[in-house]
């Protein structure tokens, strides 16, 4: 991920909404990743490099008990974060306190900045889910605390297999609501 890791902390950095945590996993990468992740010098970061790899789940799952945070949110090395999609999310929040996860809509772009597709989603993730449809992008997510704390993580299960991405979201959607915005 050395070519896209500072790309994705820096829309991170850049957030409207300043009062993150910002945990940060290298999973052991073979490349220059760990470094570039390291050189970056902001007091909201805190690095947890794993010495082997643990693949994605573990790792999340570590993070997730490691932040202090009253929501957690995920970006992946390869992701872009729009500078108002914190605040946006927060403040859905603040509007509507008895949901337990916040998404959004997302753009593909190329390795040129060109987007190629943007994709938006209807607001109800529980009612898709009822309906056998998947309209989100759990790569989005803002989830409360309290979420985590009755749902959990990742069910390790899925480790290196996926549709752990599909699997946690039904499991949250059976005891809160999700929206996306």
């Amino acid at each position: 991920c050395e070519e896209l890791i500072s790309y994705a902390i820096n829309s991170i950095l850049q957030q409207t909404y300043t009062n993150i945590e910002i945990l940060i996993a290298d999973d052991a990468s073979a490349d220059n990743t760990k470094n570039i992740i390291d050189s970056f010098q902001d007091k909201r970061i805190k690095t947890f490099h794993n010495k082997r790899n643990l693949g994605y789940l573990k790792t999340c799952n570590l993070l997730f008990k490691l932040a202090k945070g009253d929501y957690f949110a995920f970006q992946d090395a390869d992701d872009l974060s729009d500078v108002s999609r914190f605040q946006k999310q927060v403040d859905k929040f603040i509007a509507d306190p008895g949901i337990g996860v916040c998404g959004c809509g997302v753009s593909k772009i190329d390795l040129n900045g060109n987007c190629i597709q943007t994709d938006s989603f209807p607001e109800d993730i529980n009612a898709g889910l009822r309906n056998a449809k998947f309209d989100f992008v759990a790569a989005t997510f803002l989830v409360k605390r309290e979420v985590y704390e009755n749902i959990c993580g990742y069910k390790e299960y899925f480790d290196r297999i996926g549709f752990e991405h599909f699997y946690w979201p039904v499991q949250i959607a059976g005891k809160y609501r999700m929206l996306n915005i």
